[in-house]
């Protein structure tokens, strides 16, 4: 697998996946920092919940739009604008930290807007770039190769952020994610990419370009692919279970009596997992395919989510953890090589973007829903919801015959 990556021809492979990595981390520092800000100042799993919806909702509005862009605009502009302004927002967020050392609720909430709105960008041109670097029978393993590299920097980020935001503080956190975003821009600033069709302020200023008329155009060609569309209604139902990430500071800290470090490693463990099913994923597509894969992994992590909500073991929910992560990240990878597969080439960018948003629309209501009633209930039933949610998920993907027996040749 790496020896398809790391050639010198496939230099513009490298800068991606060293940009990935840089981003990666930054965004892991940001997200760690600014959920357990929030949970910290509130003791509230519905404010934690409203980060995590917010999240979703910036992706459902910006992804059509971003994938339109993609397949028009020059996509390396796009990478450099979007990742310096990003990193240029969070350090005003870093001066207001030092200054006040507390970030309001709405702040916070507008923050995570804007900013995933910014690299709600980063995945459909990402997306609509491989196919046109690597050949459609390596997709699979590149794809595997990204999910390895943004893991591993996931697990450097998890195992790091929680020790310095205990050590020095959440504003140092928000800092290094500023400082990854201009990083990455130098990453960027040598990539070398086949031009899109490209257009100028006035066309857009003239309605010459109809973003509208090319997500309906993509929405079409979704329509048409019944393995797709397939693909898409599994991915709506399995994030009903979304919810579960903004409650783990809770499961921290009301059931294994852990803090902003142990939040880390447990996601430093499910990194684990997910650089596992990475280096594995292509081996496993080629013996399994990718449609079965959906089910075998999402299976195998109903379980684990449930054990993981009913564990007062801080070892035993690590080792969960990782396992958990481990299938997810095997069915995300399948999904994720099968719609770049079965999108036609000059609509990928778009076609990836509205896939993404129609996938995640239900995970700002899951999330909002599942914050009100994690008010009342205790964490451990959110999680065995979660995981029962998953485990319906794995069953009718295995089922589902347009989805067990799809294979990316």
């Amino acid at each position: 697998m790496w020896n398809n990556i790391w050639k010198r021809e496939n230099k513009n492979v490298n800068l991606l996946l060293s940009s990935q990595a840089v981003s990666t981390i930054g965004d892991t520092f940001f997200n760690i920092a600014i959920m357990w800000a929030v949970f910290s100042q509130s003791s509230s799993t519905f404010q934690t919940a409203m980060i995590g919806a917010m999240w979703q909702i910036s992706d459902m509005i910006i992804s059509p739009i971003a994938g339109a862009l993609a397949d028009r605009w020059e996509r390396k502009k796009l990478l450099l604008v979007t990742n310096i302004l990003a990193g240029s927002i969070v350090f005003l967020l870093v001066i207001y930290m030092f200054i006040y050392n507390h970030i309001p609720f709405l702040l916070a909430l507008i923050l995570v807007f804007i900013l995933n709105g910014f690299t709600a960008f980063i995945n459909p041109v990402r997306s609509s770039i491989i196919p046109d670097l690597v050949h459609r029978d390596k997709l699979a393993s590149v794809n595997g190769s990204f999910s390895v590299v943004n893991n591993a920097a996931s697990l450097v980020g998890n195992a790091s952020a929680g020790l310095i935001i205990g050590i020095i503080g959440i504003a140092w956190a928000f800092f290094i994610n500023s400082l990854s975003f201009f990083i990455v821009s130098i990453f960027i600033l040598f990539l070398t990419l086949p031009r899109s069709e490209s257009i100028n302020g006035q066309e857009l200023l003239q309605n010459k370009v109809h973003l509208f008329k090319d997500i309906k155009e993509s929405w079409e060609k979704i329509k048409g692919n019944k393995k797709i569309t397939s693909i898409l209604y599994i991915s709506i139902f399995i994030n009903f279970a979304s919810f579960l990430g903004p409650f783990y500071p809770a499961l921290v800290t009301e059931k294994l009596n852990g803090d902003a470090s142990l939040y880390g490693y447990i996601q430093a463990a499910g990194v684990i997992g997910s650089i596992l099913a990475g280096l594995s994923i292509g081996f496993l597509d080629r013996k399994v395919g990718a449609g079965k894969l959906i089910s075998i992994g999402w299976g195998l992590s109903s379980i684990c989510i449930i054990g993981v909500g009913i564990s007062e073991s801080v070892f035993l929910t690590i080792f969960l953890s990782t396992i958990q992560l481990f299938g997810i990240t095997l069915g995300a990878v399948s999904i994720s090589t099968i719609v770049m597969s079965g999108a036609p080439p000059n609509l990928r960018g778009r076609f990836i973007g509205l896939m993404t948003s129609l996938s995640v629309m239900i995970i700002p209501i899951a999330n909002i829903s599942a914050g009100i009633v994690g008010e009342f209930i205790n964490v451990s039933y959110m999680f065995v919801i979660a995981g029962s949610i998953v485990f319906i998920s794995a069953g009718i993907a295995f089922f589902n015959k347009r989805i067990r027996y799809i294979k990316v040749d």
